[in-house]
């Protein structure tokens, strides 16, 4: 699911995916935004993700969790007003504009995902296009930690 700047995962893009998702599956979206993660503004401003739409597939289709190769797997449309507090320049009263306040809600994946157990995993790197494409095994691997809501974590894929 290759997107550029701003483009947007749809229920539409994650039924027609190839394998298809199934039910308890661990679905990784790579939208090609890794390759981007040492260009620190392109890759914490303008990230591609889901809509409301997206997300209520995967809550829909039951998946166990969803990793993503962009800062979140909610669209960047979905904290466009935290952003514009920080980037104004970027995030431009024509850019807010283009914004479907129903379609991006503010952090509607982390809340519903998160909401329905489904874990996520955020800014996937490392070898994820050869794995793309395939149905493997995956496994994620965090540190043993108290009290604390995110981590860095090891993924593997068992192909």
């Amino acid at each position: 699911m290759k997107r550029d700047a701003w483009g947007v995962i749809t229920a539409e893009d994650l039924t027609n995916a190839s394998p298809s998702i199934q039910e308890g599956d661990r679905v990784i979206l790579n939208t090609g935004w890794h390759h981007f993660f040492n260009d620190h503004q392109k890759f914490m401003l303008c990230y591609p993700g889901l809509d409301k739409s997206g997300v209520d597939w995967l809550v829909e289709k039951r998946v166990s969790w969803v990793g993503s190769d962009t800062p979140s797997p909610d669209h960047s449309f979905c904290i466009s007003r935290e952003k514009r507090a920080h980037r104004p320049d970027i995030w431009t009263d024509e850019v807010m504009a283009k914004i479907d306040p129903k379609r991006f809600l503010p952090f509607y994946c982390h809340r519903t995902l998160l909401g329905n157990n489904i874990f996520m995993i955020e800014q996937l790197g490392g070898a994820i296009d050869e794995v793309t494409g395939k149905r493997v095994t995956l496994i994620a691997l965090p540190p043993k930690l108290k009290w604390v809501e995110a981590s860095q974590i090891r993924v593997i894929a068992i192909v």
